[in-house]
Parts: structure tokens; C-alpha cells; sequence
């Protein structure tokens, strides 16, 4: 059974180990598919005058929603069953190239000049959504190009593969990376993009 998997076999543990035990998985509190688990879970510390203990009933009102995905991740069913093995390889990486200061910073693009050469961080999402980051996560910066992988998913999302493959073809032109290329039979409906990652933005244009 699920819940004497995460308790190790005890009738019932603290709150905090069943969520210090979700974590060990790659999954974050944060998570919108353990929204509704974590609200509930909340709920019933703030009724409580003192430290909260997870039982089974309270374990099924409250993982009741998610018990598919904590089944997944508990049972090392997840892309990265040992995730946190595989974080501490990810934080050795970390901290060796942190050590490295060789280089400067893009000189040619203004937004990207205004930045620190200190700062440095990781952060990654795998397909079952296991999150990890560290070092300077939590400070904005320039995607520059690295956007378009993102934006051409959303235009998939949005407008489907066929849709925006009809507009937007998905080889490289072989063009400078700012310039546009129009079909001379067919005009502005079938601009090709220059990389294989498309923009979104230029995937709205098409469709507008």
C-alpha cells in the first residue's frame, strides 16, 4: 500500500516527513498537479494546536486527487526514479563549473553586457516534472534565442503541429538570422524560418 510505503511501515508519521518524502521524488509543494493535496494538507495544520501527524485517513483525504502520480513517483516510475542521487551529480557539475572564470560576458548585445559574469545557476524540469535548481535561479535575465524552443511549443499548443507547420517551415534557410524569406508564389503565408526552433511571435503573424 502507498501509504505505508512513504511511512516506512509506521501508522502514521509528520506532515513534514510525507512532504520532505515528496521532494526526495523531484516533485515541489509548488506543483499545480499537488495543488489540491497541499491545500488540504495546509488546512489541517492550521486546525491543529500542535504538530500535525499524517494517518491513513488523513493520508487518503488528502492524496485522494494525486494517488496516480504519487503511485508513479514513489514507485520509481518517474524518468528519474533515484532523483536524488541524480541531483547531488547535477550539483557537483554545479559547483565545478563555478570554479571556472575564464571568458566575458556578450559584448555585442547590449542587454546581455548589463549582466554580472558571477552570476551562475541551474535549473531543470524532466518530462514527469521533477524540478531542481541552484545558484542564481531566482534572477531575471535575457533569453535571447533560447526562447524559441519554448515559444515554438506554445504555438504547437496552441495551433497544433499541422497549423503552424503549413505557415512555417521547419529547415533551416541557410539565410542571416534576421532576414525574411517569402514564397514568390504564395507570398507572406509561407515565410521559412531560419532555425528549427520557429517563433512564436512569427507563428502569430502568419495566422493573423
Amino acid at each position: 500500500m502507498l501509504f505505508y510505503t512513504i511511512t516506512e511501515g509506521a501508522e502514521k508519521v509528520p506532515v513534514s516527513h510525507f512532504i520532505a518524502a515528496v521532494k526526495s521524488t523531484g516533485l515541489l509543494t509548488s506543483d499545480p498537479r499537488l495543488r489540491d493535496c497541499m491545500e488540504k494538507i495546509r488546512k489541517a495544520v492550521q486546525e491543529s494546536a500542535g504538530e500535525v501527524m499524517m494517518d491513513r485517513e488523513l493520508f487518503r483525504k488528502c492524496v485522494g486527487g494525486n494517488i496516480v502520480l504519487l503511485s508513479l513517483a514513489f514507485r520509481g516510475k518517474f524518468i528519474i526514479p533515484e532523483f536524488e542521487a541524480f541531483v547531488g551529480v547535477i550539483n557537483d557539475i554545479y559547483y565545478t563549473s563555478k570554479l571556472q572564470h575564464d571568458g566575458q560576458v556578450a559584448k555585442y548585445i547590449p542587454h546581455l553586457t548589463k549582466f554580472s559574469p558571477d552570476l551562475w545557476g541551474v535549473s531543470l524540469c524532466t518530462v514527469d516534472g521533477q524540478r531542481h535548481s541552484v545558484g542564481d535561479t531566482k534572477v531575471p535575465f535575457c533569453l535571447q534565442s533560447c526562447v524559441k524552443p519554448l515559444e515554438y511549443a506554445i504555438a504547437v499548443h496552441e495551433h497544433g503541429t499541422e497549423g503552424v507547420h503549413h505557415y512555417v517551415g521547419k529547415e533551416p534557410s541557410g539565410f542571416k538570422f534576421n532576414k525574411l524569406s517569402l514564397d514568390e508564389e504564395s507570398g507572406w503565408e509561407n515565410v521559412i524560418d531560419y532555425h528549427y526552433q520557429m517563433s512564436y511571435l512569427e507563428c502569430l503573424i502568419c495566422f493573423c
